[in-house]
């Protein structure tokens, strides 16, 4: 189960990216947009 194990850590990183993205909301979307 070493596979999922680091299947289920990354699942949890992409998480916390989108929750930062989330929380910046339209700066972000126009940061990210230049």
């Amino acid at each position: 189960m070493l596979h999922l194990h680091y299947f289920k850590r990354f699942y949890l990183n992409l998480q916390e990216i989108f929750k930062v993205f989330f929380f910046y909301g339209s700066r972000g979307r126009r940061f990210l947009h230049y």
